[in-house]
């Protein structure tokens, strides 16, 4: 019975982030479109290197790497909270620091004027994809699974978002696209903070008791975002450095063809946190098999729907970009297997955390940045921007390899035979998919692909019949309800 509640507590929470990421990014598709059709290759690259850089910096300063074990925290013992105001004001502060050292490092780097760097900073504050305060404000809903009301406001947010870039459409730049986010963002960054004061979670005061009963019990946390965020900023700079602005924007553009993966990344995992966290709270033991199929379906369904986009990539291309990107499908497609491997290593990390082996999710993502070390230059400098997505990949499988090993070294050695069994059934659609590349129609293409990440995940156990039993228990109608 409480397998079934479970379940049908996923297929709910899951239903509504899908109902609500369907809607939102439906509208952003507009948003998306009107970038890149509008903006000179050359003047995306300055977009994404803001965007990203920022992004990945807050990621690092904001601790991002605890946000998990703080909703486990908020779960657990929904009264913390000390813990979660003293994270606000904490956050609010770095934030500061960190804008101003982001603009520096992008001048560096990139001869990005400073003016469009904190503006950038500012918009990544309050975005939702920003990992700053935005994302901390939200924690408290995702511990309570109220995952409707995070969708509907960034429903608001992208709402907002594509009609000023609709009705600014003639004077876009990277500038005032930054501008626009900032903008259309506000209203509801606002709004959340409200709620976290109504509901009495975000109050003034600052325990510093608190924060260390936190760091001291998952220290190798504070490396996780340090290691995640590092390998993105590793590889738009010596993207940047080792090539042109012009191949930092078809990098930038490509990167829209991995949102379905990631997207599905947030739905699943977003209630499987808190769900896998009261299970391992009441039984450790016994719930180790729900953590495995946990794993392996998340990843399964996050791999077929990256496969598809995959095999969708000239479609793709015609629709984010008007054509504009017509000579890098190749990339597009990559940049969509991509997500398979970002799928394992990002399940990694949660499951790292939830089952207390912090150091096995910061080794897995430290191996990202050591990736980035070893294989970004040479590959930038051979095959342009098709070679950083590359080698991301070497550096995930890295990443996949190092946790794999741990994992089986702590005696957890299903979940690492596991990971072996995905890692090598993203190989297999990864050749599918090069293989595609090579034939000249579009649905022949599609269909090589699809049967063969289909095929395989049948031949490895990845998709299994028994899988419907626990499809029917997340339905609302189930007999069991």
């Amino acid at each position: 019975m409480q397998n079934t509640d479970a379940a049908r507590s996923f297929g709910r929470a899951s239903g509504i982030l899908l109902v609500g990421q369907l809607a939102y990014y439906a509208i952003y598709l507009v948003s998306i479109r009107t970038i890149l059709s509008t903006l000179p290759k050359a003047e995306n690259g300055v977009l994404t290197l803001v965007q990203q850089w920022t992004a990945a910096a807050f990621s690092i300063t904001m601790m991002n790497g605890y946000n998990t074990l703080i909703v486990h925290r908020l779960r657990v013992e929904p009264s913390h909270t000390a813990l979660f105001s003293t994270l606000v004001w904490l956050r609010s502060g770095i934030a500061l620091g960190t804008a101003a050292a982001v603009a520096a490092c992008l001048y560096a780097i990139g001869d990005v004027p400073v003016s469009i760097s904190l503006v950038g900073a500012a918009a990544t504050v309050v975005l939702s994809r920003g990992m700053a305060l935005r994302t901390t404000l939200e924690l408290p809903l995702q511990s309570q699974m109220r995952f409707g009301s995070i969708a509907a406001l960034s429903i608001l947010d992208v709402l907002l978002l594509a009609a000023l870039l609709v009705v600014c459409q003639a004077n876009l730049s990277a500038a005032s696209v930054l501008v626009l986010q900032l903008v259309s963002a506000l209203p509801s960054f606002l709004l959340l903070a409200v709620l976290a004061v109504r509901a009495g979670m975000l109050r003034l005061l600052f325990d510093r008791s608190a924060l260390a009963s936190l760091f001291h019990t998952a220290r190798p946390l504070g490396f996780l975002a340090l290691f995640l965020s590092l390998h993105t900023m590793l590889d738009l700079a010596i993207l940047r450095l080792a090539g042109t602005p012009t191949i930092v924007g078809v990098f930038g553009a490509s990167s829209y063809a991995a949102l379905p993966a990631n997207v599905l990344m947030g739905i699943l995992w977003s209630p499987l946190v808190p769900l896998l966290s009261s299970k391992l709270h009441a039984d450790r033991n016994g719930a180790i098999e729900h953590t495995q199929d946990a794993l392996r379906l998340a990843t399964a369904t996050i791999g077929i729907i990256a496969c598809v986009v995959a095999a969708a990539a000239p479609l793709v291309v015609e629709l984010l970009t008007g054509g504009t990107y017509r000579d890098h499908i190749g990339i597009f497609a990559l940049q969509s297997w991509l997500g398979m491997l970002t799928a394992i290593v990002f399940a990694i990390q949660h499951l790292g955390t939830l089952l207390e082996q912090y150091r096995i999710a910061t080794a897995a993502v430290a191996m990202l940045a050591l990736g980035s070390l070893l294989f970004d230059w040479w590959l930038v400098r051979a095959y342009g921007a098709e070679g950083i997505v590359l080698a991301k990949a070497a550096s995930h499988l890295l990443a996949i390899g190092c946790a794999s090993w741990l994992f089986a070294r702590s005696g957890i050695v299903a979940l690492a035979r596991m990971l072996v069994r995905l890692t090598l059934w993203s190989l297999i659609a990864g050749g599918a998919i090069a293989l595609a590349q090579q034939q000249a129609m579009w649905l022949v293409q599609g269909c090589i692909v699809v049967l063969g990440a289909a095929g395989s995940a049948v031949a490895f156990g990845i998709v299994r019949r028994s899988d419907t039993a626990i499809l029917r228990r997340m339905l609302p109608f189930h007999s069991s309800a």
